[in-house]
């Protein structure tokens, strides 16, 4: 079994900074999700990132970056099914 981080209040206060600034800043773009789905969403990633010893605002960007990054390649791989099945239906 994986050892798991602890971390302190003062840590855990800035771990709920960031992810509101990133559940804000994404929901900017998404506004169909709601704040609970982006934080489940957020809370494994971001306690991963703050392991690694990071500052908030790398940890921030660094968060940014890997949501948008998956939704770019669900959006990429979205548009290549689509268009499968048009030329399937096509032909």
């Amino acid at each position: 079994m994986t050892p798991q981080p602890s971390f302190g209040p003062e840590a855990l206060a800035r771990f709920d900074l960031t992810m509101n600034e990133v559940c804000n800043e994404l929901r900017a773009e998404r506004p169909a999700l709601s704040m609970a789905q982006l934080r489940t969403g957020l809370a494994r990633p971001l306690i991963a990132i703050a392991s690694a010893g990071l500052n908030d605002d790398q940890a921030k960007q660094l968060l940014l970056r890997k949501i948008r990054n998956e939704w770019s390649v669900t959006r990429h791989w979205s548009a290549r099914e689509q268009a499968s099945i048009s030329d399937s239906l096509d032909g």
